[in-house]
């Protein structure tokens, strides 16, 4: 009878560990397989008929304007393709909800960005360098940078943001 009782508890014991990693699975593939709502840069949100939805980027370089923790500093590469005032907009809006203190530089180069940390203002710069985003006390506004290409027309040019 003793040996019945151990096999017994063994196989429920077993039967335990055997539902505890069941579960842990499934709870594991629910998390891995659902929709975060929290990640739109890669799982945008659908956009309704009259909203522009927002670009993705690429963050080239992070950064604390005025050494404020709370403020946003960011150098940004988007895609050619993406490039137009409403996109370049959407995104500030986007953005400005997210801080009062934002600097935020738009290229759609990399060789625009080296140019500029290598201070060479030639035209990769002028045609990479977009826009700049600043927000800060009563300025939220984008200033067009782009002086050779699709947007030049709006060189030395604001976009207010609302």
């Amino acid at each position: 009878m003793e040996k019945q009782k151990v096999e017994k508890k063994y196989n429920t014991k077993n039967l335990i560990y055997v539902i505890v990693i069941v579960v842990v699975f499934i709870v594991m593939s629910m998390s891995i397989f659902s929709d975060d709502e929290g990640d739109t840069q890669s799982n945008p949100a659908p956009v309704a008929q009259n909203q522009v939805q927002v670009i993705q980027y690429e963050v080239l370089r992070e950064w604390y304007p005025h050494q404020d923790v709370q403020a946003i500093g960011m150098e940004i590469l988007i895609s050619p393709s993406d490039l137009s005032e409403a996109n370049i907009v959407a995104l500030a809006q986007k953005l400005s909800n997210r801080s009062e203190t934002i600097a935020v530089k738009v290229y759609t180069s990399k060789a625009a960005w080296d140019a500029e940390k290598n201070e060479d203002y030639g035209a990769i710069w002028k045609e990479g360098y977009i826009a700049f985003y600043w927000k800060r006390g009563n300025i939220n506004e984008v200033r067009w940078f782009q002086e050779i290409g699709e947007l030049s027309t709006l060189f030395g040019t604001k976009s207010q943001i609302q």
